[in-house]
Formats: structure tokens, C-alpha cells, sequence
């Protein structure tokens, strides 16, 4: 569904008003719109521009958001504060997040009650 710029920014704000604290993407689903169209208008919100102030700001990074890859998030809200610096990436954690997800992949439930060693000697 298409809308008009000043419409949607209307009912983005209305929405932040009501409910507080909400992603990106929950905003897109709560009015129904696609998430290009709805992340351009929030960056657009976001900006100080010469004919309108910013209107929202970024509270927090969140990294998780169901069924999604996990990346920071900004969690926006009414306002013109500064934002939020946005988290510095942890590629221990993240090296550390990939071998346990990997070590725990089976590709047969016949592999189940394999060792690490054999199903390492099997990817070989």
C-alpha cells in the first residue's frame, strides 16, 4: 500500500505516541507498509532539515527481532534528543555464535548420536 508522505508521517507518529518505543520493523507492520518505503520516511523523520525539525530519535540497539538475522536495530521514539551511538560489532561473540550454531547442525537424524570428531571427519 502506498501513502503520501505527510500521511504516513501522521500515522507513524500517531503510532510512537500510542505504543512508545518501537523498531523499524514493527512500525512497518503495525501500518502495513513495505519496509523500504517505511525506513526511508523514519530516516527522513530523523533528520533535521531546513523547513522541519527532527521529530524521532534512536533510545537503543536491540539485536533481536523474530524470525530475523541478528544485526543492531534502532528502537526509535518521539522527539528530538540525540541519538544513541550504535554499538561497536564483537566479532568474538559473533565467531563464537557461528561454531556453536555449526556444531550443532545435523543434516540427518541418523547423524544424532554421532561424535564432533565424526561429524567433523564426515564434512571432509
Amino acid at each position: 500500500m502506498k501513502l503520501a508522505y505527510g500521511v504516513l508521517v501522521a500515522k507513524i507518529e500517531r503510532l510512537l505516541r500510542q505504543h512508545g518505543e518501537l523498531t523499524s520493523a514493527e512500525i512497518c507492520d503495525e501500518l502495513d507498509i513495505d519496509r523500504r518505503q517505511g525506513g526511508a520516511v523514519l530516516s527522513r523523520m530523523n533528520k533535521e532539515s531546513p523547513h522541519l525539525p527532527k521529530r524521532i530519535y534512536k533510545v537503543r540497539y536491540i539485536h533481536e527481532h523474530e524470525n530475523q538475522r541478528r544485526y543492531p536495530r534502532s528502537v526509535y521514539a518521539l522527539g528530538d534528543l540525540p541519538d544513541v551511538k550504535k554499538p561497536k560489532a564483537n566479532p568474538h561473540a559473533n565467531s563464537k555464535r557461528y561454531r556453536t550454531r555449526v556444531n550443532k547442525k545435523v543434516s540427518s537424524v541418523f547423524h544424532l548420536g554421532l561424535t564432533r570428531t565424526q561429524k567433523r571427519e564426515m564434512r571432509v
